[in-house]
């Protein structure tokens, strides 16, 4: 779901000046009274303005929590990482730590008991396609067009689009389950595993097994997939 684009001229002062009171609304009802039991017209009161004109920028309120976070998610990213950076393991783990602090933030402000049911799956689903986005325009940046992608091989034996979602994934499953649980295991531990994990890949976990001589090579894999 996207952003509701009948708003007219986005750059427009005005424009932007409504969206901001809608927004701004729509995060204290948010916290107030949780995302199922407020209405367009609690948003529209909040922000001082008519109904028309909330549907003049959003079709309804699951539209404007997909902007909300939508926007907020590609803010972070963007002042974390910028376009022009080398995709380094300093950089990938500055990435992961971002997302983690964004998650937690979700968690603690608004994926509270309240509103968990009701906006949990919107929420990951919108920032797992911004961070996909975010690190497919990184790895096809200008910088990357004249390197060969990380691992073996020559650019083309990986495309951008498998290695982004490797690594969003990565980050992003980490991210969540580090962020519904007790948050015991403190950010930088967990981000530097799975950066860790993601420049070393499973080389240190995957053992191929001893092939005898004496066996046809076959035969080893057979045995290995009856294991």
């Amino acid at each position: 779901m996207l952003p509701n684009s009948r708003s007219g001229n986005a750059a427009d002062p005005r424009v932007k000046r409504t969206r901001q009171l809608i927004e701004r609304a729509f995060e204290e009802l948010l916290n107030e009274k949780g995302f199922q039991a407020l209405t367009v017209q609690d948003i529209a009161d909040r922000a001082t303005i008519n109904r028309a004109t909330f549907y003049a920028h959003f079709e309804d309120k699951y539209a404007l929590l997909d902007s909300f976070i939508r926007e907020g998610f590609r803010q972070c990213l963007s002042a974390t990482v910028p376009a022009s950076a080398a995709l380094s393991p300093a950089n990938l783990r500055q990435l992961a730590v971002a997302v983690f602090g964004y998650f937690e933030l979700l968690y603690a402000q608004h994926c509270t008991t309240s509103n968990k049911q009701a906006i949990e799956p919107l929420v990951v689903t919108t920032v797992q396609e911004e961070l996909y986005r975010f690190v497919l325009d990184w790895l096809q940046s200008d910088w990357l067009q004249s390197r060969s992608l990380p691992g073996h091989g020559p650019a083309g034996a990986r495309t951008p689009e498998t290695m982004a979602t490797v690594i969003s994934w990565a980050i992003f499953g980490a991210g969540v389950q580090w962020a519904r649980g007790d948050r015991g295991q403190p950010v930088e531990e967990v981000t530097g595993q799975v950066v860790e994990a993601l420049v070393s890949g499973l080389s240190g976990v995957v053992v191929a097994p001893a092939v005898d001589r004496h066996v046809p090579k076959r035969e080893v894999m057979a045995l290995a997939g009856r294991r």
